[in-house]
């Protein structure tokens, strides 16, 4: 008997970024440097964010609000870009594009409790490959548009288009392997 290890309303996806040492510049058309403080109060709203890409991950939201790796070992418990975690935690690697797949899972006919196995399929059909997303994209609002023109908007949207906004940037990200910057790199087991 196969021992569950998630349940499909936990599963979540994002991408694990190494933000340490980026500094951004806002700068006015004389090359003075303007505040975000300045920007908003001309009613200018300005997010500045970017890292190196280290891969994209499935997990689940621990007790603390940080990403708990489902598929390695990974010793290390991620803060989730814009959420803040329970606990005072300074890191310089962050999750970001954040997305719960429930409604995906429940639609590719995943029951409630999913295994390892479970979500070791899951991980290469959502996250380490994008061919299922790129054959699948009517149930997130594209249509087919003229004579093998490709898709655009206005289809109906059976999962949300959010899901698959960042699960395509997601799966562009590497080959979902860890990346040698990661903590803690030597001890990171795929888990099986």
């Amino acid at each position: 008997m196969s021992k569950y290890v998630a349940t499909r309303k936990d599963v979540c996806a994002g991408e694990l970024l190494k933000t340490g040492g980026m500094s951004f510049k806002i700068l006015d058309g004389n090359n003075n440097e303007v505040s975000q403080e300045q920007l908003a109060e001309q009613g200018i709203k300005f997010s500045s964010f970017g890292g190196l890409v280290c891969r994209g991950m499935l997990f689940n939201v621990n007790e603390d609000g940080l990403a708990n790796d489902l598929i390695y070992t990974t010793p290390t418990n991620y803060p989730i870009k814009d959420k803040a975690p329970k606990i005072n935690v300074e890191s310089e690697f962050v999750i970001d594009n954040y997305v719960e797949l429930e409604e995906l899972l429940k639609y590719l006919k995943y029951g409630i409790d999913l295994t390892q196995h479970d979500l070791n399929q899951i991980y290469r059909k959502l996250i380490t490959h994008s061919w299922w997303l790129e054959h699948h994209v009517e149930l997130f609002g594209f249509k087919k548009i003229g004579d093998g023109m490709g898709y655009g908007s206005g289809g109906i949207e059976t999962i949300p288009m959010e899901i698959y906004n960042n699960l395509s940037s997601i799966s562009c990200s590497k080959n979902g392997k860890p990346h040698k910057e990661e903590p803690n790199y030597s001890l990171i087991k795929k888990r099986r």
